[in-house]
C-alpha cells in the first residue's frame, strides 16, 4: 500500500507510515526490535 505520509524515528530504527481516508487513519509501523512496540494517538 502507498501511504500519504511517512517519517523515520529513532535514528532510522523506526519507520511510521500513515494515510487518512474519510473517517479512518491507517498506520503501518516498521521497527528494529526484539520486543514489543506501542503506538499512542492523542486527538
Amino acid at each position: 500500500m502507498k501511504y500519504q505520509y511517512s517519517t523515520v524515528l529513532e535514528e532510522a530504527k523506526v519507520e511510521l507510515h500513515w494515510s487518512v481516508n474519510n473517517d479512518d487513519i491507517i498506520f503501518e509501523l516498521h521497527a528494529a526490535t526484539t520486543g514489543w512496540i506501542a503506538l499512542g494517538v492523542n486527538l
